[in-house]
């Protein structure tokens, strides 16, 4: 029967191969970054404790891309870790809202107009498409 590796062992493959591994600390499991292992530490590490897996949105390889400061879900810092994602999507939903309003005002702009709405609402709508990309509510 096939023996677990110790955690001096693990230890020790991450340090042999820092290229093709990292240590997932929450659970203590490998995450590979490529898809081409030169050892057979899979047939080894096939438990649900130890496993090889690709890297995931937990194990922390997948950073959001986001220009808002990240912080660390900890106890300490967990009310200004909320006031941010507020404050994200307060800001989100005013881009929304503003676009919302520029497309009613545009929407007035061709029903005033009739056939010259090419002429007379252009800003109205170059401003809205300008607005459209941004109008999501990220949270």
């Amino acid at each position: 029967m096939d023996k677990l590796p110790s955690a001096e062992e693990m230890r020790a493959l991450l340090t042999t191969h820092t290229s093709l591994f990292t240590l997932d600390h929450d659970s203590c499991s490998l995450v590979r970054h490529r898809t081409i292992c030169p050892i057979d530490t899979h047939l080894a590490i096939n438990r649900t404790s130890h496993r090889l897996r690709h890297p995931n949105l937990s194990s922390g390889t997948y950073l959001p891309k986001t220009s808002h400061r990240l912080l660390p879900p900890t106890a300490s810092n967990h009310t200004e870790t909320l006031s941010q994602r507020e404050e994200k999507v307060r800001e989100s939903w005013v881009r929304t809202m503003e676009a919302r309003i520029v497309r009613e005002e545009l929407q007035k702009c061709h029903k005033a107009e009739g056939v010259n709405h090419y002429q007379a609402c252009s800003d109205l709508a170059k401003k809205y498409h300008s607005l459209l990309a941004d109008a999501k509510i990220n949270d």
